[in-house]
């Protein structure tokens, strides 16, 4: 499916205004002060701070209060906080107010909840005198290209377009022409470009409009009259927007592509991924899936330059180099020529697939990263990474667009979690928009079993799909669905189940799921209570009988064979059957489930090596198993178990294996090492695995049994003679009591709000440090009355400046980071100076101009 990408209209945020400079009652609190010129500075992140310091004084009341409150809110959404926000706007005192539905509304709209901030658009459109009622309709119109409306999109922009509508008139001209020709209507885009002629076009449009006839020519099949005007873009001497020049170089790769000139394209578009700073998003995305479909087959060169870009330092750049990368080996991985290379690349596709999640912002390149992922595991029929995967997803909340084309992917995967009323929800969803009669026809087969798995009995709706679809195989399984019906009944132990699964043998012996039903009779009865073994063992005989030469039924035969082994003669049958199976079936898909149950048996029996030796069999001949994980942890505690100080280390490098893998059993076994420790008198050891544990940024969560026996833990070490605890929070009291001593000297100071803001740092708490350094920026050195005067001391306020440039450059917030050298430059001395010169140099270095928009 086609998903939006506007490479023009890159927000609905209102232009950066700051806070309104008129008297309204705040004007006397020193925090309101800051946090303004924070916003005017675009470091939302310290307005935050210093308003919510602002909103827990008393004195802040009536009027004054919810004007803080408006501003707090837009600080907030800027800042990227779109939940704090959301709840900020909610409250009684704010939700009634215009200009606090709008910022709930943007809230909504960073959250990805689009159908909600619809509606707080549709709100505020209705209030024609609202300070932002123009942007509120370019809102709307792209909240509808999100929810993929664009004809109400188009709509909604359409009475903005006038010939006397100045600027904004063309901004939603620009905007109408980009959703036109993402939904490919060229014609009508065309059309509506005609209309805005060069005697009405300020020159600061000029470029931007001959962009948008750039892609329509392409859109148009005028692959030469794009490249064209493309490259009067690119190679204009004039300044303009990055993300404007980026385009149109992105535009003349693909014009170069279909005039089949690609030996021009590659070199072309390996200098748009080669810039500095790195393309926009909106850029960057479709080049490289210009240059992904360049590399199928992969090519050497291609592969080389994915590499350095791998490298960069530009969180979007590395992610989407990877992409490709894992792209690329999948691809190879499908190549027939050599089995055992394509083996080696669909190995390092799943490695590279594994690691671009680790290192990807959380955005929309991550949904589509994510759904890749999903599907490379599902094709392979490895379902339960695929669910892990797209919980993931579902958890960003993903466009329509993409949600749509994941519908299969996300039944099958909610199917094999067990949520089977989603499931069939998904695949109802996919059954509906699919105009593939085989798709269409198989995901009605599965809506109707994911249907039964939640409690309906028959799904009349989707077996009629099936009786009416016109591919004979699909016809049939109408009486899969009943044979389902009566396995899913004998899961839930009803009686009937025996009597359906009989009627389906007796009456479609020919059937392909013949021999299926006959393991399910032999199943059934093996856990009937009590185990009927005569019959389980004549139903599995005629089940081997069926099975014939079929390699794959006959180990599922011998797999229950070993099971109906054990219910007859005990533990050492089934030790003794189950390693005949696994020497027979060495890569059966059952054998880590046998392993298991094998090196519990051993484990209860306090045979801790043979248990040891299963559990340690199982994760690594099956390290993809789910059961991997705690095959690893159970065998630490097996070797615990064991005799012997030297079995300590072994459990240790066990537990280690288990912590590094990050599952569910990460903090358990970081416990057991704690308790390991605290048995070895080794209390610091001890007391630093329980300090990890009880983190509040762990990762995963930890469970609430875990934390209980954490906390235990570390009550006991820390009441321990000897113990004085030092906490981390007492250190940042400390900062903040010093800085707050009316007696401290300016100096001393700065120093202090420079350390606090390195310490800070050191603990992840970015905005804090910014804070603390724009607290410094906040009192720039005087410049001195006479010239003999001796200048002030700067050091702690330039050294402030270059953290606080630093933080933001590594943000990527590079005109920001701009804004604080230009304080420091207003500085006297030679530091001022020199600060001077480096904005000039940052100003070309990341292409910013004064009068880029």
């Amino acid at each position: 499916m086609k998903v939006l990408h506007c490479v023009l209209t890159l927000g609905f945020l209102p232009l950066w205004a700051g806070a309104q400079t008129t008297d309204n009652g705040l004007s006397k609190f020193p925090e309101y002060k800051l946090a303004a010129s924070a916003l005017r500075d675009r470091l939302p992140e310290v307005a935050v701070v210093k308003l919510n310091r602002l909103l827990a004084n008393p004195a802040l009341k009536d009027q004054p209060r919810t004007n803080a409150q408006l501003l707090l809110a837009e600080a907030l959404v800027r800042a990227g906080q779109p939940a704090e926000a959301r709840t900020l706007t909610e409250s009684p005192e704010l939700k009634l107010l215009p200009e606090a539905l709008f910022w709930h509304a943007q809230a909504l709209g960073q959250l990805r909840e689009w159908r909600a901030a619809e509606q707080d658009f549709e709100a505020l459109a209705r209030m024609p005198e609202f300070r932002y009622s123009v942007e509120t309709v370019f809102c709307q119109a792209g909240m509808q290209a999100a929810l993929g409306d664009m004809p109400r999109a188009l709509r909604l922009l359409a009475p903005l377009i006038t010939p006397s509508g100045g600027d904004q008139a063309i901004r939603a001209r620009i905007w109408s022409v980009e959703l036109l020709l993402s939904i490919g209507r060229a014609a009508e885009a065309a059309e509506v470009l005609a209309g805005q002629t060069t005697i009405d076009t300020p020159a600061n449009w000029e470029a931007q409009l001959r962009y948008l006839r750039g892609r329509t020519a392409l859109a148009q099949g005028d692959a030469a009259g794009a490249e064209s005007l493309f490259a009067l873009i690119t190679e204009g001497a004039g300044k303009m927007p990055a993300r404007l020049r980026q385009a149109a170089m992105l535009g003349r790769v693909q014009a170069l592509r279909a005039a089949g000139r690609s030996l021009e394209a590659l070199p072309a578009l390996r200098q748009l991924l080669s810039l500095s700073p790195a393309p926009v998003p909106e850029v960057l995305a479709p080049a490289f899936r210009e240059l992904e479909s360049m590399n199928n087959p992969p090519a050497k060169e291609i592969q080389a330059f994915l590499g350095t870009l791998s490298a960069s330092p530009d969180p979007q750049m590395k992610a989407r180099a990877r992409f490709a990368l894992a792209a690329a080996h999948e691809a190879a991985g499908e190549l027939p020529e050599n089995s055992a290379e394509a083996a080696r690349e669909t190995k390092e596709a799943e490695s590279a697939w594994a690691a671009i999640p680790k290192d990807l912002p959380d955005s929309p390149l991550l949904a589509e990263a994510l759904l890749r992922q999903a599907q490379f595991y599902a094709t392979r029929q490895r379902r339960q990474e695929a669910v892990s995967v797209l919980k993931r997803l579902r958890a960003l909340s993903p466009g329509p667009a993409l949600l749509t084309w994941a519908g299969w992917v996300a039944g099958q995967a909610e199917y094999d979690a067990g949520n089977y009323r989603r499931a069939s929800q998904n695949f109802r969803e996919t059954t509906r928009q699919s105009p593939d009669p085989a798709l269409r026809a198989a995901a009605a087969y599965n809506a109707a079993v994911a249907e039964l798995q939640s409690g309906g009995g028959e799904p009349a709706q989707e077996l009629a799909i099936l009786d009416t679809s016109p591919l004979a195989e699909f016809r049939m399984a109408g009486a899969e669905f009943h044979l389902e019906r009566a396995l899913y009944l004998a899961s839930k132990g009803r009686e009937e189940a025996m009597d359906g699964l009989k009627a389906f043998v007796d009456n479609l012996p020919d059937h392909a799921r013949h021999f299926d039903a006959l393991l399910a009779l032999a199943e059934l009865n093996l856990r009937a209570d009590p185990p009927a073994l005569t019959e389980a063992e004549r139903w599995l005989a005629q089940a081997r009988a069926a099975a014939g030469t079929n390699a794959a039924r006959l180990e599922r035969t011998d797999l229950l064979g070993v099971y109906v082994a054990e219910a007859k003669s005990g533990p050492g049958a089934l030790a003794a059957q189950a390693e005949k199976f696994l020497e027979t079936w060495p890569l059966s898909a059952g054998r880590s489930d046998l392993r298991m149950k094998v090196a519990e048996m051993y484990f209860l029996r306090q045979q801790y090596s043979a248990a040891r030796e299963q559990f340690e069999a199982l994760a690594k001949d099956d390290p993809r198993s789910p059961l991997a994980e705690a095959a690893v942890f159970w065998a630490g505690k097996a070797a615990l178990s064991a005799l012997g100080p030297a079995n300590f280390d072994q459990a240790v490098g066990l537990w280690e294996q288990v912590f590094q893998h990050n599952g569910p059993l990460k903090w358990q076994a970081r416990l057991q090492e704690a308790l390991l420790n605290q048995r070895l008198l080794k209390g610091e050891a001890a007391l630093q695995l329980v300090n990890e544990i009880l983190a509040p940024n762990a990762q995963p969560p930890v469970d609430q049994t875990t934390r209980w026996q954490a906390l235990s833990v570390r009550a006991e070490l820390l009441t321990a003679p000897g113990r004085q605890p030092v906490e981390i929070r007492d250190g940042l009291a400390a900062f903040d009591e010093l800085t707050s001593d009316s007696k401290l000297p300016a100096g001393w100071k700065q120093q202090t709000l420079f350390r606090k803001g390195v310490c800070l740092e050191a603990l992840k708490h970015t905005a804090e440090a910014l804070e603390a350094y724009y607290d410094i920026l906040s009192d720039p050195p005087a410049v001195p009355a006479l010239p003999t005067d001796p200048l002030p001391e700067d050091v702690w306020f330039h050294r402030a400046g270059y953290k606080a440039r630093r933080l933001l450059e590594n943000a990527g917030k590079y005109e920001e980071a701009v804004e604080i050298m230009k304080k420091l430059a207003k500085a006297p001395g030679p530091r001022g100076r020199a600060a001077a010169d480096l904005v000039n140099k940052l100003l070309l270095q990341y292409k910013i101009w004064p009068d880029s928009r």
